[in-house]
C-alpha cells in the first residue's frame, strides 16, 4: 500500500495517509530499483538528504555573503526561501520526493531539539544576579519598552469595539511577535555588529535582559487576563510555581554543593553535564503533560545553573558548536520553508488590518524605548540605534510565529506576513544601525600620547594587559627596571583579560583594595600587583581591572581603557610562550589577533613584551635591577626613538647597564638632512654625553651592509644581555634590514623582533618591542 496525499482547495490544508510502521532504513541495491528515488521512501536516507541539503545551502550562502555583512540568521532565511514554496519547493519533484508531507514530523523533531538546546544555552548565559545590579538607564528602557505596548494593548482590548476596530485573538498574538524583546536575538545582533564592548552595546544588552524577563512575566499575566477563569489560572500557575521552587531549593543547592568539591581550575565532571541534560529532557515531558509550553523547562533549568566557569562554560563548550553550527542551521531554514510569501502577497489587501496591528505594535515598542532615552539625554543617534536593536527580530520571533501557526492561532496568510516582516526587519535594521552609530569614532585621539612627548618629571601612565599568571610575574620585573622615583612616578593600570564563555554580557570589574577579591581567576594577579604597589608606595600607584570579553572584541576594552586613563604606553604580552628551558611551549592565535588590533588602533604607544628565559619568570621579592644589562638596538625612525627614550628612563638613578648599538648603513658618511635623521642624531648625541659621565651607559656603532649581516650581528649579541629593547619599525625599509621582510613570521614584532622570537635563535633574554603611537586613518575591524 502506497502513501498518498489529498489537497483541500481553499483551505490550504493537506491530508496525508501513511503506511505504518514506516521503514527507517533502505535495503539499497538488494531491494531492487522500483524507481530512481525509491530509497527516499525510507525515513532515514530521506532525513539525511534533507539535512545535507539544508546545511550545505545555508553554509554556502553564509560563506559568500559574510564579506558583505549579512548575518547568519539572514543567510539561513535565504536558504529557507530557496528551498521553500517560493523557490525550489514549487516543483513537484522537490515537494513530493525530497520534502514530502509525511517527512515533516521527523525533521520537526530535529528542529525542536535544536530550539530546546538553544533556549537552554541562552538561559545558562544569563546571570540573574545582574538584574539586581543593573543601573537605572537599562532598567528604565527595559521596563518601558515592554510595559507601554502591553498596557496600551490591554486598555484597548478592555474598551468595547465593533467591526474592524476590534482586535481578534490572532491580532493580539501578532502583537506579541512584534513587541517581544529576546535577549539572545539582541545579543546575536550586537555580536554581528561588533558592538558588545561599546557603551551602546552594554546598555542595549542590559536593557534587553530586563525587557526579556519582564516580557515573559507580562505574557503570563496577559494569558491570565484573557482567560478570565480562576481554574485556568490556578492550573497554569501551580505546576510552574512547584517546578520553580524545586529548582530554587533543591536543584540549585545540589549544583552548588557539587561545584564546591570541584578543584579550582579543573573542569567539571562529564557525569554532571549528562545528568543536567537528562533532567532537562524529563522536565520537558513534565511541562507537556501539564499542557504547558515545553520550551519553558530548558529555560528555567538554564537560569538555575551558575553562568560562567566552570559549569556554564563547560555546557557552552560542549553543546554550543553543535547547536549553533548544525541544529540552528536546520531550524531556521525549515521554519521559514513553511511560510508561503506568495500567499501573503496575493492576500495583501485582506491583511490590511494585520499590517496595521503589527506596525502599531512596533510603533508603541519604539516609543517605549525612545521616551526614557530622551529623558536620560542619550544622544539621538545612539537612542535610535538602541531602539532599532531592541526591535530586531530573530530565531526566537520566527519560532514563536511558527508555533502560533501550528496551534491554529495564525492563518497561513498571517504567518506568511509575519515571516516577511521578520525577513524585512533582519535585512534593514543592521544597515540602519551601522549608518547611525560608528564605534570607531571613539578611538580618534587628537592628542599625541607617547613616552617621547611626555613632560619632564610627569607621571608615566602604563596600561599592562595580562593574559595569564606568567604575564603578571614578568611584568613586575619589567616595571621594576623602569625605575619609578618620586620625580618620575608611574601610574599602572592592570587589565586582566579573560575570554567570555558561558555569559552574554561582557563585564569590566574594577577591583577595590578595601573589598575582598571575588574573581578567583584574578586573585593571584591582583595580589602580586598590590604587593608591588606596597613595595613602591611613594612612587607607584596601581589600579586593577578584570575584563571578560570575546576574542574578536577584546581589543576594544584595551583601547577604551587607554583612552579613558590617558595612558602613554600599553604593554602587551606575546601570544607565544616559552618554557624555562627555552622551547616554545604554546601559541594562542586569539591573543595574537588581539595584539595586532591593538597595535593598529591604539591611541598611544604600544609595546609587546616576552621572555625566552627564566630571568623574568622568577617572583620579584626584591629589586634586582642592579644586576641587569640592557641592550637597545637602534636603526632609526619613530619607533626606535620611542624605544630609546624608554631605555633612557631605566637609567635614571638606577644601577642598570645600558648599551646602545647603532646599526649604520654602508655609506652613512653621506649627508642626510631629513627630519627623521636629525631627530635620531639629537637623541644619540644625548646618549653619547651620558656615556661620558656615567660609567653604566655605552654607545657603539656598527656598519652593516644588508639584512644577512644584521642577522649575524644579532646572533652574536643574543646571549650577551639580559634584555633587548627594540623599535618595531614594521613596514619601514632600510639597507640594514634589506632582504629580511619576506621571511618575517610575526609582523607584530617587526623584523628584528621577529628574529628574537624565532626558533632558530637561541637566547634566554627578555625582549621589549616598542611602537610609537600611530595616527588612526580607518575604523576598527
Amino acid at each position: 500500500m502506497e502513501d498518498f496525499a489529498m489537497d483541500f482547495p481553499g483551505l490550504n490544508t493537506t491530508m496525508t495517509c501513511l503506511v505504518m510502521p514506516q521503514k527507517s532504513n533502505s535495503n539499497g541495491i538488494r531491494g531492487g530499483f522500483r524507481s530512481k528515488t525509491h530509497f527516499l521512501t525510507h525515513s532515514l536516507p530521506l532525513l539525511e538528504l534533507q539535512i545535507g541539503m539544508i546545511l550545505t545551502l545555508s553554509h554556502l550562502i553564509r560563506f559568500f555573503l559574510k564579506p558583505f555583512g549579512v548575518s547568519t540568521f539572514l543567510s539561513c532565511i535565504l536558504a529557507g526561501i530557496i528551498l521553500g514554496p517560493n523557490g525550489l519547493g514549487k516543483f513537484d519533484s522537490m515537494r513530493e520526493i525530497v520534502f514530502p508531507h509525511d517527512s515533516q514530523d521527523i525533521i520537526y523533531v530535529a528542529t525542536s531539539l535544536g530550539m530546546n538546546l538553544y533556549v537552554f544555552l541562552i538561559a545558562v548565559k544569563i546571570e540573574l544576579g545582574m538584574v539586581l545590579k543593573i543601573g537605572h538607564k537599562p532598567l528604565s528602557i527595559g521596563i518601558t519598552s515592554t510595559v507601554i505596548p502591553f498596557t496600551v494593548n490591554c486598555i484597548y482590548n478592555s474598551i468595547p469595539q465593533q467591526g474592524i476596530g476590534s482586535l481578534s485573538f490572532e491580532d493580539n498574538y501578532l502583537i506579541i511577535v512584534v513587541v517581544l524583546t529576546s535577549l539572545p536575538v539582541v545579543a546575536d545582533a550586537i555580536d554581528e555588529l561588533k558592538l558588545a564592548n561599546t557603551e551602546l552595546g552594554r546598555l542595549t544588552l542590559a536593557s534587553a535582559l530586563v525587557s526579556d524577563i519582564g516580557g515573559i512575566a507580562i505574557f503570563i499575566i496577559q494569558v491570565f487576563v484573557f482567560s478570565r477563569s480562576v481554574d485556568i489560572t490556578i492550573n497554569y500557575t501551580i505546576p510552574v510555581l512547584v517546578f520553580l521552587l524545586v529548582l530554587a531549593f533543591i536543584f540549585r543547592p545540589l549544583i552548588d554543593w557539587v561545584l564546591r568539591y570541584t578543584p579550582e581550575g579543573k573542569s567539571v565532571s562529564t557525569s554532571l553535564i549528562y545528568v543536567i541534560m537528562a533532567i532537562t529532557i524529563v522536565s520537558q515531558v513534565y511541562f507537556i503533560v501539564l499542557n504547558q509550553n515545553f520550551v519553558l523547562a530548558p529555560f528555567f533549568i538554564g537560569l538555575a545553573i551558575p553562568s560562567g566557569a566552570p559549569l556554564g562554560t563547560a555546557l557552552i563548550e560542549k553543546f554550543g558548536p553543535f547547536t549553533n553550527g548544525v541544529l540552528m542551521h536546520i531550524l531556521i531554514p525549515t521554519t521559514f520553508m513553511r511560510a508561503d510569501l506568495y500567499l501573503y502577497i496575493s492576500n495583501f489587501t485582506n491583511l490590511a488590518k494585520s499590517m496595521i496591528v503589527l506596525f502599531a505594535g512596533l510603533l508603541l515598542k519604539m516609543t517605549g524605548c525612545m521616551i526614557p532615552c530622551m529623558v536620560l539625554k542619550i544622544p539621538i543617534n545612539e537612542a535610535v540605534a538602541l531602539t532599532l536593536i531592541l526591535s530586531y527580530t530573530g530565531v526566537v520571533h520566527l519560532n514563536t510565529a511558527s508555533s502560533f501557526r501550528d496551534s491554529g492561532t495564525f492563518r497561513e496568510q498571517v504567518y506568511g506576513f509575519a515571516a516577511f516582516y521578520i525577513l524585512l526587519n533582519a535585512t534593514i535594521v543592521p544597515v540602519m544601525v551601522k549608518k547611525l552609530y560608528d564605534p570607531s569614532q571613539r578611538y580618534n585621539s587628537h592628542n599625541t600620547r607617547n613616552v617621547l612627548s611626555m613632560k619632564p618629571h610627569s607621571e608615566l601612565k602604563i596600561l599592562t594587559c595580562i593574559y595569564g599568571q606568567d604575564n603578571a610575574d614578568s611584568y613586575i620585573k619589567l616595571l621594576d627596571t623602569m625605575n619609578p622615583t618620586k620625580d618620575n612616578p608611574m601610574g599602572i593600570y592592570g587589565l586582566h583579560l579573560v575570554e567570555l564563555i558561558g555569559r552574554y554580557v561582557p563585564l569590566l570589574i574594577a577591583h577595590s583594595k578595601l573589598k575582598p577579591i571575588s574573581t578567583n581567576t584574578s586573585q593571584k594577579i591582583i595580589y602580586e600587583f598590590n604587593q608591588y604597589e606596597k613595595n613602591n608606595w611613594d612612587t607607584v600607584s596601581v589600579q586593577l581591572y578584570t575584563s571578560l570579553s570575546s576574542f574578536p572584541l577584546m581589543h576594544e576594552d584595551i583601547i577604551h581603557m587607554a583612552l579613558e586613563k590617558k595612558t602613554s604606553l600599553v604593554i602587551l604580552p606575546l601570544h607565544r610562550r616559552w618554557s624555562v628551558h627555552g622551547f616554545i611551549e604554546s601559541q594562542e592565535k586569539g591573543w595574537r589577533n588581539v595584539n595586532s588590533k591593538v597595535l593598529e588602533n591604539a591611541p598611544c604607544s604600544v609595546a609587546i613584551f616576552f621572555s625566552r628565559g627564566n630571568l623574568m619568570r622568577q617572583r620579584a621579592r626584591q629589586s634586582f635591577v642592579s644586576n641587569i644589562s640592557i641592550c637597545m638596538i637602534f636603526i632609526g625612525g619613530h619607533d626606535d626613538r620611542e624605544a630609546l627614550i624608554l631605555a633612557k628612563r631605566m637609567m635614571k638613578e638606577s644601577e642598570v647597564t645600558l648599551t646602545v648599538v647603532h646599526f649604520l648603513p654602508k655609506g652613512h658618511e653621506e649627508k642626510d638632512e631629513s627630519e627623521d635623521h636629525i631627530y635620531d642624531i639629537v637623541l644619540l648625541d644625548e646618549i653619547r654625553q651620558m656615556g661620558t659621565v656615567n660609567g653604566r651607559v655605552f654607545y657603539r656603532s656598527q656598519v652593516v651592509e644588508d639584512g644577512p649581516e644584521t642577522i649575524l650581528l644579532v646572533r652574536s649579541m643574543a646571549n650577551q644581555f639580559d634584555m633587548f629593547i627594540l623599535g618595531r619599525r614594521y613596514g619601514v625599509s632600510s639597507p640594514q634590514t634589506s632582504g629580511l621582510s619576506q621571511w618575517i613570521e610575526l609582523p607584530e614584532l617587526g623584523i628584528i623582533g621577529d628574529l628574537f622570537a624565532s626558533k632558530e635563535l637561541e637566547t634566554r633574554a627578555s625582549i621589549l618591542v616598542v611602537q610609537q603611537k600611530k595616527k588612526i586613518r580607518h575604523a576598527v575591524n
